[in-house]
């Protein structure tokens, strides 16, 4: 079985909502859709898109900025050379562990600012985002996606039940 790709020079997912198995190049999985809604949800909770190209300073190389803001949102994911993407991937990897200087301060400063999705995710208001709704978020993010949940298996994860639940009783 082989999961869906995009034409040539095209993708199944879009550079926010992409998986890390889709920049590998396997193409999109069920799995794949999994991971998306954890993005849409965190970009919806954050009021912005925390992954993708958004603040992207470099000329040029999207592909590797998107990548370097999601190994500093979630971790490293591995390559091999054989796949698409992998120069892409390489500088990606430079680019979230690098510093440049500021031209304008002459500080040196992190390409990517973004701490981890936890950590983001902890800076909202606790009666937004509870830690039961960041567990939830990081359920659907896991990095390998032979890990990550199927569908059916995120809606029985215990922040949906006990949501479905308190709105069962709001509404009785």
């Amino acid at each position: 079985m082989e999961g869906v790709k995009g034409g040539e020079g095209e993708c199944p997912q879009t550079l926010e909502t992409r998986a890390p198995e889709v920049w590998k190049g396997l193409g999109a999985w069920p799995s794949s859709d999994v991971w998306s809604v954890g993005v849409t949800l965190v970009h919806w909770l954050m009021s912005k898109a925390i992954f993708g190209s958004r603040g992207k300073i470099i000329k040029d190389h999207t592909d590797a900025w998107c990548m370097a803001k999601l190994m500093r949102l979630r971790g490293r994911f591995d390559m091999t050379e054989d796949m698409d993407g992998y120069k892409e991937w390489r500088l990606a990897t430079a680019l979230e562990a690098m510093d440049f200087k500021d031209p304008k301060t002459g500080e040196m400063r992190p390409y990517i600012v973004s701490g981890t999705l936890e950590e983001e995710l902890e800076s909202l208001p606790h009666e937004f985002c509870s830690r039961e709704c960041i567990e939830f978020i990081l359920y659907l993010l896991e990095l390998d996606d032979k890990k990550r949940p199927t569908a059916i298996e995120a809606l029985r994860h215990p922040f949906i039940k006990s949501t479905v639940t308190w709105q069962q009783q709001n509404l009785n």
